[in-house]
């Protein structure tokens, strides 16, 4: 009897870890509205960089939410923006960068971007993007970088040889300027390449860390800690780089199982995290994440989909979010972990469709966390308090 009334109260008690998410608010609605881009402004408040049927970018902070700030205008184009921690950011335009400053005025400081550009931004404001031009010597993986503080961008330089004009890119930077940059063929599997550029000095030789991979993930902290978590067929590859170490080792085998999803993230001096979704023989989907290389938690209930955020802060929290099916419609799950702890119950948020997708998600300090998504062709956020 007494085993009966514990299960059952266990049962009753449950639901309380879901109360730490607040009420869902639309940030984004309408055809063609998306999201780009979130950071936790100095204020502890939320901004999104969204995209709506009236204007190309435009920034919403809150809570409250209100109206965005309208930062670019059809027919400018913007596919990616990186943010600092103050809110000014970078965005990818039509063959340019566009800086952005806090108030969210878009200003070129960057021409000439060619094919496949990609982008990254340090909280402190350091800047990069690479992309791929054709020069003399065949295709070329190009590069360039801005200083904190700075209105334009350096000259470009070289980070290594593409084989082919298509290809996939990722780009991190840290607050000193040490950077990583990934390239691999945009047709899969592919051999996924590396470089590394430290501070005041020009790119490291380019090397292979992963062949044929399917899915490679890349993250740059400020401290200048990267993470490559690549999805290769039925395995979860991992190359990790120590501050000031300049090449990117070779990804070694951390995890087995059909996998769907990766993400990657990385935070403070020298942390790193990942989380994939994979499923093991005949058992269903299911999120595992880790601190590092140590699995730390296994989440959802039937984690399907190919879309995973995963968000960390330097001193050990964890926001996690993820596609999870139930009758044959799509969710959103959630799951948070105060630093020092294990994951608290998920969460699942609506509204249920046939298709829900985990868009961003970001630790603050002092345990808050935020969580946004799309479905039924809108952007929701939701926020977690402690």
């Amino acid at each position: 009897m007494r085993t009966l009334i514990a299960l059952l109260l266990a049962g009753l008690f449950a639901p309380a870890a879901h109360a730490a998410w607040g009420p869902p608010a639309v940030l984004a609605s309408g055809e063609g509205s998306g999201l780009r881009a979130t950071t936790v402004l100095p204020d502890g408040r939320l901004r999104a960089a969204t995209v709506g049927p009236a204007f190309e970018l435009g920034f919403v902070d809150g809570p409250p939410f209100g109206n965005p700030v309208v930062a670019l205008r059809r027919p400018d184009f913007a596919s990616y923006v990186a943010f600092a921690a103050d809110g000014s950011g970078i965005a990818v335009g039509d063959g340019l960068i566009y800086a952005l400053d806090p108030a969210g005025t878009a200003r070129p400081a960057l021409q000439g971007v060619g094919d496949d550009p990609a982008i990254g931004m340090s909280p402190a404001g350091a800047a990069a993007a690479a992309w791929v031009d054709k020069t003399t010597e065949g295709y070329a993986v190009m590069a360039a970088f801005r200083d904190p503080g700075a209105a334009t961008f350096g000259a470009p330089v070289r980070a290594g040889y593409a084989p082919t004009r298509r290809n996939v890119l990722s780009i991190g930077i840290a607050d000193s300027g040490e950077a990583v940059v990934v390239w691999q063929t945009n047709g899969f599997p592919s051999d996924a390449a590396a470089a590394v550029r430290l501070p005041g000095a020009s790119f490291s030789p380019a090397r292979f860390v992963s062949r044929g991979a399917s899915d490679a993930q890349l993250a740059v902290g400020p401290g200048g800690q990267a993470i490559l978590a690549v999805a290769r067929g039925r395995s979860l590859d991992v190359s990790v780089k120590a501050p000031g170490v300049s090449a990117m080792p070779t990804a070694k085998r951390v995890d087995r199982g059909e996998g769907y999803a990766v993400d990657v993230a990385a935070a403070g001096p020298n942390r790193v995290a990942m989380a994939w979704v994979a499923a093991v023989k005949h058992g269903k989907p299911r999120v595992r994440v880790y601190d590092g290389l140590r699995r730390i938690a296994t989440l959802g209930h039937d984690a399907t989909g190919e879309d995973i955020e995963l968000g960390i802060d330097q001193v050990g929290a964890d926001v996690v979010a993820w596609e999870d099916t139930f009758h044959r419609k799509t969710r959103v799950g959630v799951a948070y972990r105060p630093a020092g702890k294990r994951f608290g119950t998920p969460a699942y948020l609506g509204p249920s469709s046939l298709f829900a997708s985990p868009e961003s998600v970001q630790v603050a300090p002092g345990g808050h966390a935020w969580a946004l998504w799309q479905a039924r062709g809108r952007v929701y956020v939701t926020e977690h308090t402690p």
